[in-house]
């Protein structure tokens, strides 16, 4: 399963969605 980010997207990203 992918992880997810506070949006609920699917991330690579450790810290989730950076923008």
């Amino acid at each position: 399963m992918p992880i997810l980010d506070n949006l609920g997207m699917p991330v690579c990203r450790p810290l989730g969605s950076v923008r």
